[in-house]
């Protein structure tokens, strides 16, 4: 992060390279914090990223501050990735004598699949809930031990402590200089607490010949088609997978998202039911026939969910569900 202006003149909190200039970050983050308490900071971090991010579109979301920049899905991801890793050594310097931890890639890590905005926010609040209450309730002369940073020598657990709080600071000021360039576009949208994408009014809408055309490519299984109706910041949650289902965010992830599901399905016939448009959403059901293990027919039916921007596809929600044998 640099210390340049945006147009509210809101400074950045200059905070050095962390394994380039490893004294030079620890100390930044120790000015960042001042004299604020650090577990007070670190309690209400959650609660203000909330704030900050409730009335962001999903296309906002994943608008960056500038060229290079992160957007806030990566801030907020990046957050919730410094809490998993604090959290880990936090326990680590609690149980064992002067551990020694790695680094690791903060720009890397950001680059990792995400949950959806609204998932993330969650996520950082329990997240930050858990850890909060470890360091709410560890006896403060437990603070007084030590573990070995990898990179930057051996530290105090209440350093520790105080570097993750001034992170925190030195992320929210970069977040909120964020948010209020991604509001400047496309600003008419709905907040992400409804995840719904409105239409430009720039651009033709979506129609259902061509939402026909997206479900013909599908039972093709023509990849390079399909993409072509995607957005570039599209968001795929698949009907199959752990979470249940699995997500996927951008165009190449979707892609992958997209050959994976062909793949689950490769050999079923696949029908295309009733399907419509109601402004920059639309509705198009689907059903396969299978074959069991013993030879019965199966009828598997489902749905896909669409938002759109213009006369593309933001956002596709898949469901699906198996009948009794027929």
């Amino acid at each position: 992060m640099t210390g340049t202006e945006s147009a509210n003149a809101l400074t950045a909190i200059d905070i050095p390279d962390a394994a380039a200039e490893p004294a030079a970050y620890v100390q930044a983050l120790i000015h960042a914090l001042g004299d604020r308490d650090a577990l007070k900071v670190y309690e209400t971090t959650a609660e203000q990223v909330r704030r900050l991010c409730q009335d962001l579109s999903v296309p906002q979301w994943n608008v960056p501050l500038g060229k290079g920049e992160w957007n806030a899905a990566q801030i907020v991801g990046h957050l919730i990735d410094v809490d998993i890793v604090y959290g880990f050594r936090f326990r680590l310097v609690l149980t064992e004598d002067v551990p020694v931890y790695p680094g690791y890639d903060e720009k890397l890590w950001s680059q990792l699949p995400h949950p959806d905005p609204a998932d993330l926010v969650r996520a950082l609040t329990g997240l930050r809930a858990y850890n909060a209450a470890l360091l709410r309730r560890t006896p403060r002369d437990r603070w007084q031990r030590w573990g070995t940073h990898s990179e930057q020598g051996r530290e105090q657990f209440s350093l520790m402590i105080t570097k993750i709080a001034g992170h925190d600071l030195a992320h929210l000021n970069q977040l909120a200089r964020t948010v209020e360039v991604a509001a400047k576009v496309n600003s008419g949208a709905t907040s992400s607490r409804s995840e719904m994408c409105m239409p430009s009014t720039s651009q033709p809408g979506m129609t259902l010949q061509r939402l026909q055309q997206f479900s013909a490519a599908w039972t093709a299984g023509d990849l390079d088609a399909l993409m072509s109706y995607m957005t570039d910041d599209c968001v795929y949650h698949a009907s199959v997978g752990p979470e249940p289902g699995s997500t996927y965010r951008g165009k190449s992830e979707v892609r992958r998202g997209f050959a994976a599901i062909l793949a689950y399905d490769q050999g079923r016939e696949r029908h295309d039911g009733t399907a419509f448009i109601n402004g920059n959403a639309g509705v198009a059901q689907w059903s396969f026939c299978d074959r069991a293990s013993d030879g019965a027919e199966r009828l598997i039916r489902g749905c896909d969910i669409f938002e759109f921007v213009g006369d593309k596809i933001c956002k596709k929600d898949a469901f699906r569900k198996v009948f009794d044998t027929i």
